[in-house]
């Protein structure tokens, strides 16, 4: 009786303690180098739908309302002025596109206005970008601090001939 009692003790402990070791291992390695920027990737993907969003807070100090927002209207105005073709080519080159998309706000008055009277083309376009930016508070000449990261991003996504096709438009 005695050694079954003393047994049973020893397998529990041992049981335990294996138990103990792997919450603690889980610990460790949720504390290892690089599980920060893990973290931070996954909060940008759930914000903004994809690593695109995260690397536009990251480098240009914005929020990520404003980077799916600003990242979304300059996708948009590819769509409007590439070929269904073209833009698929690009489309499928950027991860969670319909949420950038879905984040563009709308123009309203002021610049969307011009946009409007100037028509569809080059200039309209990039006025209702522009208009866009405004009502995500952001200023127009940041535009051209977002299209070289889009453009990074798209040729490391999509390569050199996707990049190719979007920096045409600019």
């Amino acid at each position: 009786m005695l050694h079954k009692t003393l047994l049973s003790t020893l397998l529990f402990i041992g049981l335990s303690a294996t138990s103990l070791l792997a919450m603690d291992l889980g610990k460790v390695t949720s504390m290892l180098p690089g599980k920060e920027s893990s973290t931070a990737q996954n909060a940008a993907k759930a914000v903004g739908g994809n690593d695109l969003t995260g690397m536009l807070v990251n480098q240009l100090g914005i929020t990520p309302k404003q980077a799916s927002g600003g990242a979304g209207s300059i996708l948009n105005y590819a769509k409007e002025s590439l070929s269904p073709d073209d833009f698929s080519k690009v489309a499928s080159s950027v991860p969670g596109i319909d949420t950038l998309l879905s984040a563009v706000p709308s123009a309203g008055g002021g610049l969307g206005g011009v946009a409007g009277a100037l028509g569809g083309g080059s200039l309209g376009g990039m006025a209702a970008v522009a208009s866009q930016f405004s009502s995500l508070g952001l200023k127009a000449d940041m535009i051209q601090q977002f299209t070289p990261i889009i453009l990074d991003y798209v040729k490391g996504t999509g390569g050199s001939g996707v990049m190719k096709l979007l920096s045409g438009i600019f």
